[in-house]
């Protein structure tokens, strides 16, 4: 096997990875937050810890890829992934599982930051378009696999088996990386320092984001306290960007936001994702809660998206050469747009099929989206940069996620303002049903801006 079929088939792993760190513990909040009897925001806790360190440090990591040896980059992620996914899965209190989970944003964001890096870097651009496409399949399968092994492990077993799959998925892409020759991939680029403060501001301003939007969501601190906190993020966003326009060497070179392409692919991921996200934050909760499916049923729906994305993913290149990448961009985000909207309908009593089909107009959109926006952004910038240009869209990716959880928390939870047990929710099912309604309407109307912004696109 040559070099790049193994570090590709670490990378691929890598982001399969990801994706099931996401969705196998989203599928398992409602299951977490009945066994600990917390409510369903404080149990999201447990995805927004791992978000925001991944966030904060996906800029430090594409630094790093630029300078640092591939082969040692991806060993230590893997084995820091599953070491800490195993301490998850052997915990019992609430409270060092979101510790553990904090740290475990750290090697997610590593071992992300590296797949499109090391595609723009390493393969010929003939290539590059198509990798992207297999690279988001393996994201397509974390999205489809982590439901799915989530809700079995859940039912045959408990909520805290959901951490192993990725203590398997880090052994396997342990063997990819340990056959890696480590001269092969010995960086080329000259040693540089790094922007330490640059980073320690960067994290300030994505932290302060994350507690100031929590606080104003109904957290217990006077919502005076949440806007200044938000006022703090501000603040570091500022103190960050001058930073980094006039250090010489940069974690992210503010210069790449020139290029139009780049940074609508940047804008395009954010607002995808939030989306997306979001929603998906809801769903288990409208199917399991407000519908009153098992863990089991709630999984296989939450499957159909991810499942279409996979088989669609592959295809997107060609589909891209044919029509053109912008218009593939057009079309993915008119169907998110459109699967928004289906799921602002989603009732007390919607057909099954109705809602099956709602996720699968999604996972075509995902499917278009994904490969397709990373080639545009990734291809418009110079190869040199290529760890900041994975680092910033993996950034705009997180800060999507991010902000699709709690935005769409707040809305939800300032709609559905009661506590969250079984026979509160029975007995005012209307509101609930409701507050999924308008929080949906929501997102078509985050999802008809992406769509406009795809339009002014050029051509790649």
């Amino acid at each position: 096997m040559s070099e790049e079929r193994k570090i590709l088939g670490a990378v691929y792993l890598a982001a399969t990875a990801v994706l099931i760190d996401l969705t196998a513990v989203n599928i398992a909040l409602p299951t977490i937050s009945h066994h600990f009897g917390i409510s369903s925001a404080t149990a999201s806790l447990l995805l927004l810890a791992s978000m925001l360190t991944a966030s904060a440090f996906a800029l430090i990591a594409g630094k790093i890829t630029e300078i640092k040896n591939i082969k040692s980059l991806l060993l230590t992620g893997f084995v820091s992934l599953g070491a800490l996914n195993f301490l998850c899965f052997l915990t019992t209190d609430f409270s060092i599982l979101i510790i553990i989970r904090f740290f475990n944003g750290f090697a997610l964001s590593l071992i992300y930051v590296i797949g499109p890096a090391v595609i723009r870097k390493y393969l010929p651009q003939s290539e590059q378009q198509s990798s992207y496409g297999i690279w988001m399949m393996c994201t397509g399968i974390g999205i489809a696999a982590g439901p799915l092994l989530g809700s079995l492990l859940i039912e045959g077993f408990d909520w805290n088996y959901v951490f192993l799959i990725n203590v398997f998925l880090s052994l396997g892409g342990l063997i990819f990386t340990l056959a890696l020759k480590k001269a092969h991939w010995r960086s080329s680029h000259i040693k540089s320092p790094f922007d330490m403060k640059g980073a320690v501001l960067s994290f300030l301003f994505i932290g302060c984001l994350v507690a100031g939007v929590n606080m104003i969501s109904g957290q217990p601190m006077p919502d005076l306290y949440g806007v200044l906190v938000l006022l703090l993020s501000v603040a570091f966003l500022i103190l960050f960007l001058l930073r980094e326009k006039r250090v010489h060497y940069p974690i992210l070179d503010i210069r790449l936001f020139l290029v139009r392409n780049f940074t609508l692919a940047n804008i395009g991921f954010f607002l995808f994702f939030l989306v997306n996200v979001g929603s998906r934050f809801l769903r288990p909760f409208y199917f399991e809660d407000g519908r009153g499916f098992e863990t089991e049923m709630s999984g296989l729906l939450m499957m159909i998206s991810p499942v279409v994305m996979l088989i669609i993913s592959p295809f997107a290149s060609r589909l891209a050469k044919r029509y053109s990448a912008r218009f593939i961009c057009i079309i993915a985000n008119f169907l998110l747009t459109l699967s928004m909207l289906m799921f602002a309908f989603w009732g007390i009593n919607t057909h099954i099929y109705f809602l099956a089909a709602s996720m699968l107009v999604l996972g075509a959109a995902m499917g278009l989206y994904y490969p397709t926006s990373s080639f545009v952004g990734m291809i418009s910038i110079p190869e040199e940069k290529n760890g900041m240009a994975s680092a910033s869209i993996s950034t705009s990716k997180s800060l999507g996620k991010l902000m699709g959880i709690l935005i769409f928390g707040l809305l939800f939870y300032s709609l559905f303002p009661y506590q969250w047990t079984g026979q509160i929710i029975a007995e005012h099912k209307e509101i609930l049903i409701d507050a999924f309604q308008i929080t949906f309407g929501f997102g078509a109307v985050a999802a008809f801006t992406a769509l406009l912004i795809s339009f002014r696109l050029k051509k790649a």
